[in-house]
């Protein structure tokens, strides 16, 4: 690590409410670069995930959407999580 030019850090925050301090404790600490919300195809987004896009959003830091599982759903939900 000492030698390297450039380091990345992962902080994984749980998808539950009662995480919600946690994100806004890593939020807060660590000064991400830009966060990665994973996006379930079939369960789409959940009220937490919401929250967690919120906090993104009011510290302005960049986000990147992932979307999995989408070969389990039909194209009109697709195009419902894409929304």
């Amino acid at each position: 690590m000492e030698e390297s030019a450039k380091v990345l850090t992962f902080i994984d925050v749980a998808g539950n409410k009662k995480y919600n301090k946690t994100m806004i404790r890593g939020i807060c600490s660590h000064y991400p670069d830009y966060v990665l919300m994973i996006v379930d195809a079939e369960e789409q987004l959940t009220e937490t995930a919401i929250d967690h896009l919120k906090l993104s959003l009011a510290f302005n830091v960049p986000i990147m959407i992932a979307i999995t599982k989408i070969d389990k759903v039909l194209p009109d939900k697709l195009f419902d999580t894409y929304q």
